[in-house]
């Protein structure tokens, strides 16, 4: 059997390359933003972290806070500079299994929450407001759970790019829908 035409590259060789070209324009980016998927579930996440802090570059993490010991890795080591953390529903282990469809205790949410607000980084919490996943007196429960510091966004669900294709079929949301229930909240979208 002839060898194929074509074969991916490595996870490692594809890294490898991001990194080259992030060195590349180091002098002409002001940071890097990790996102995913979930960054803090990936081994390769603190070897990223511990490059791009090499190169003088400010790291934003995006996380949804499911790996709380990931997370203080990177904030012990020094190697972010802001977090943003997803809260997909009120902090009850009921709703939050129901809305993320996963098992991911609510321990370690509120522990991640709690690193954060304790790190001296600069932070935000955000929930996407999808009204087929939170009813508005959910989305109000979280407001009363985070919003006390300042700190918590909410965005528009917009219907594109998503991995579920049911979601394709949901309807937007419309800034001012949020700006009418939650007066002083930022809105994004």
């Amino acid at each position: 059997m002839s060898p194929p035409l074509y074969s991916p590259p490595a996870a490692t060789s594809l890294l490898d390359a991001v990194i080259d070209d992030i060195r590349r324009r180091s002098k002409f980016l002001d940071g890097v933003v990790v996102s995913g998927g979930e960054p803090c579930l990936w081994p390769g996440l603190m070897p990223l972290l511990r490059e791009l802090k090499s190169l003088g570059l400010p790291v934003k993490l995006d996380t949804n806070g499911s790996f709380p010991d990931a997370l203080k890795a990177a904030i012990d080591e020094g190697l972010v500079e802001y977090i943003a953390m997803d809260i997909k529903a009120p902090l009850d282990e009921e709703t939050y299994r129901r809305v993320t469809r996963s098992k991911v205790p609510l321990e370690n949410i509120t522990r991640s929450m709690k690193l954060i607000r304790e790190s001296g980084l600069g932070y935000e919490f955000r929930t996407t407001y999808v009204p087929e996943l939170l009813s508005e007196g959910e989305l109000l429960e979280i407001c009363s759970d985070i919003a006390e510091d300042g700190r918590w966004f909410v965005q528009c669900f917009k219907p594109n790019n998503c991995l579920d294709a049911a979601f394709l079929e949901y309807k937007a949301v419309e800034p001012e829908t949020l700006e009418k229930l939650l007066p002083g909240i930022i809105v994004r979208g």
